[in-house]
C-alpha cells in the first residue's frame, strides 16, 4: 500500500517488545490503566504507552541526564554525544525533504503548513515563536493524516514534536512521511477511513479490451504479388504520361492471389 501515511500501523511490530529484545530496555507493565513504561539501560530514553488516552498514546521522552541510578559505564556512553540528544539546529533540513518530494508550503498563523501532493497529509511547523520545548498543546512539529476540513472530527492519527527534539529526529519523520517504499498491510485490520480513502486513491484497474480477431496468416507467394501490385501501378502510370498516352491498368494478378 502507498503512500504509507494512509497504510495504519503494522500489526506485528511492537515498539515495547522491540527495545526490550533488541536493545535491553526496561519495561514496567504494572501502571494504573493498562499504562506501559520502558526505559534505556542509561535511563535517558523513556518510552511510555497510555491506552485509556487516545489522544496521547505513545509518548517518547529524552533527558540528558539519567533519570535513576545506572552503572558508570553505561552513563559514560551516552550525554551529549548521542545523536537523540544533541541540540536541535532548525527546520530547514526538514523543510527540504518535504519540498524536495512535491509538498508545497504556505505560511499562516506564525507557522509553515506543508502539505503532501494529495492533500492527506500535513506538516505545521511553528516559526515565530518557535513553541515551548514541554508544550505539546501547541507543539513546535505537527504532524496529521487525513482530509482538511474534517468538520472538527480528528485526524487519521497524528503526531507532535516538542521544539527540542533534535534534527535527526525531525529529519527520520520526514523521511518516513515521504518515502516513495510501499508497505505491507492486512486490510481486514486497517481502520476502515484509510481503507475508503486508499480505495479513492488506487482506483481498480480498468478492464482490458477484448481481444481482436487475428487475420488469417497469407503466404509469402501472396505477400508478394500484393507488393507487386502495389508498386506495378504507379510504374505504369509514370510510363504512360511519359508516352503521353491515357494511363493503363495494371495486370489483374494471377486467380487466387489478392489483387488491390
Amino acid at each position: 500500500m502507498h503512500p504509507a501515511y494512509l497504510a495504519g500501523p503494522a500489526p506485528d511490530f511492537h515498539p515495547f517488545e522491540w527495545v526490550t529484545g533488541e536493545w535491553a530496555w526496561k519495561i514496567d507493565k504494572h501502571l494504573p490503566f493498562s499504562s506501559y513504561l520502558a526505559w534505556s539501560p542509561d535511563r535517558r530514553f523513556w518510552l511510555g504507552e497510555a491506552l485509556a488516552d487516545p489522544d496521547d498514546w505513545w509518548r517518547i521522552t529524552a533527558v540528558r541526564e539519567p533519570l535513576g541510578p545506572t552503572d558508570r559505564d553505561t552513563a559514560a556512553r551516552s550525554g551529549e554525544e548521542h545523536p537523540a540528544l544533541r541540540t536541535p539546529t532548525d527546520c530547514r533540513s526538514l523543510l527540504g525533504i518535504l519540498s524536495g518530494a512535491g509538498w508545497r508550503s504556505v505560511y499562516r498563523d506564525g507557522a509553515l503548513v506543508v502539505e503532501s501532493p494529495d492533500l492527506l497529509a500535513r506538516v505545521r511547523v511553528r516559526v515565530d515563536p518557535p513553541g515551548d520545548p514541554l508544550d505539546l498543546g501547541d507543539p513546535h512539529i505537527h504532524v496529521e493524516a487525513g482530509p482538511r476540513g474534517r468538520s472538527g472530527q480528528p485526524p487519521y492519527w497524528q503526531a507532535k514534536v516538542s521544539a527540542g527534539a533534535p534534527t535527526v529526529i525531525t529529519d527520520a519523520l520526514a523521511r518516513t512521511l515521504t518515502s516513495p517504499d510501499p508497505v505491507t498491510r492486512d486490510a481486514r485490520r486497517m481502520d476502515k477511513r484509510l481503507l475508503s480513502t486508499l480505495a479513492r486513491l488506487d482506483p481498480p484497474a480498468p478492464e482490458q479490451p477484448a481481444s481482436r480477431i487475428t487475420p488469417p496468416a497469407t503466404t509469402i507467394a501472396q505477400r508478394v504479388a500484393a507488393a507487386a501490385s502495389r508498386t506495378t501501378k504507379p510504374i505504369l502510370a509514370a510510363a504512360a504520361a511519359a508516352d503521353g498516352a491515357a494511363p493503363a491498368e495494371a495486370a489483374s494478378p494471377p486467380m487466387g492471389r489478392p489483387a488491390r
